[in-house]
């Protein structure tokens, strides 16, 4: 019910949380992802072009699902356990027009091995070049999936995330501010599967 509120609020005046981490509206220039169907593992992105910003959402299902809200959980166990891989094919293309995505990429195998439902991450810096300046992973917060028959699977919700130093073996967390997101609903297709 918190979280329908929050969403509902005006985008425009910014909203702190209880330990005043401010939240800020995130604008989704560009999205894309892929979902496994019958599997159970969905990713996603979007790109907020003007804040050099690239979000970045993995999921494990438990099928059969349309819709399920998931909780952030501990970030520097997220960090630690970002499932890094190989990127399906399906990404190539966005691959290559954001490049920053590489560092945050996982294969359907990789997410359905992971040890939560749910990971997510902001990527900052020349998402073009590849070039990060910051990396943060959520640690509080929910997001809601639904994944659509059109075919496409929608994103929207509110996270908090802390600095890492990076994502995979020997990430740690930063003694930096935290930065919270609200993002209305982003999409992508699915209707091509990695």
């Amino acid at each position: 019910m918190l979280l329908l509120a929050l969403l509902a609020c005006d985008p425009t005046e910014p909203v702190t949380l209880p330990d005043e981490v401010e939240i800020q509206q995130f604008h989704a220039d560009a999205a894309g992802g892929y979902d496994d169907f019958g599997e159970g593992a969905a990713f996603g992105y979007a790109v907020d072009e003007g804040a050099g910003r690239l979000l970045v959402v993995g999921f494990r299902l438990e099928l059969p699902l349309y819709e399920a809200a998931f909780e952030a959980g501990e970030p520097l166990e997220a960090a630690l356990g970002w499932p890094l891989d190989d990127a399906p094919g399906v990404l190539a293309d966005d691959l290559e027009r954001w490049p920053a995505l590489m560092s945050a990429a996982a294969s359907p195998e990789a997410l359905r091995r992971m040890s939560g439902d749910f990971v997510a991450a902001i990527l900052e810096g020349d998402l073009a070049s590849g070039e990060i300046d910051a990396i943060y992973v959520a640690g509080e917060g929910t997001v809601i999936l639904t994944r659509e028959d059109e075919p496409r699977d929608e994103v929207k919700g509110e996270l908090v995330f802390s600095p890492v130093s990076g994502l995979g073996d020997g990430a740690s967390l930063l003694e930096e501010d935290r930065i919270g997101l609200r993002f209305p609903t982003f999409s992508w297709l699915t209707g091509e599967q990695p």
